[in-house]
């Protein structure tokens, strides 16, 4: 591939790029909202009301509960900070590369969602300890967090796939000059 012809995909590339960042980080925004006025929602209003029904198996599942949301809201947060703040104007091969672990559906941040996700898990177990059994409480709560996965990594695969195959398109032709 020559110069101009690389030069051609990098600046539909970053068009593409900056189109998607804002788009992204303003859909994480709307998102962390509705996290932070749940979160708010759940430490104000559920907790107190736990604490007087002296439940201790309801009050223990309400702290999980509003901890693994505070790590949600922290993770959205840093993603919406980093779909911000893209600096474009790096050396093309650093930028390319931050493009690809930027549009990767796992990382750090991956790792703190999952740990929300178990103590939320955690959360409900305990929460509905008097309601159901703790065997029907997983099989609830896993269908739903695979049916979630399974959803969000298609919506990837459409959507966010193609961005970081075109960036790794253009660094093995970079480095292959």
């Amino acid at each position: 591939m020559t110069q101009n012809e690389i030069n051609n995909g990098l600046g539909q590339l970053v068009s593409r790029l900056k189109k998607e960042d804002a788009g992204y980080a303003r859909k994480v925004r709307r998102i962390l909202i509705y996290w932070g006025i749940y979160f708010l929602i759940r430490s104000f209003l559920v907790i107190p009301d736990s604490v007087e029904n002296k439940n201790i198996y309801e009050l223990i599942s309400e702290l999980i509960y509003v901890f693994s949301f505070l790590i949600i809201v922290l993770s959205y947060i840093r993603i919406c900070k980093i779909h911000k703040n893209v600096n474009y104007s790096l050396p093309t091969i650093l930028m390319l590369k931050e493009v690809v672990e930027r549009y990767h559906p796992f990382s750090i941040l991956t790792i703190w969602n999952v740990i929300a996700v178990i103590m939320v898990d955690v959360a409900f177990t305990l929460g509905e300890i008097d309601h159901f059994s703790i065997l029907k409480s997983q099989l609830i709560f896993s269908g739903l967090v695979l049916v979630v996965a399974t959803v969000s990594l298609i919506y990837w695969h459409i959507k966010y796939k193609p961005i970081s195959n075109a960036a790794l398109k253009l660094i093995k032709e970079i480095e292959g000059e």
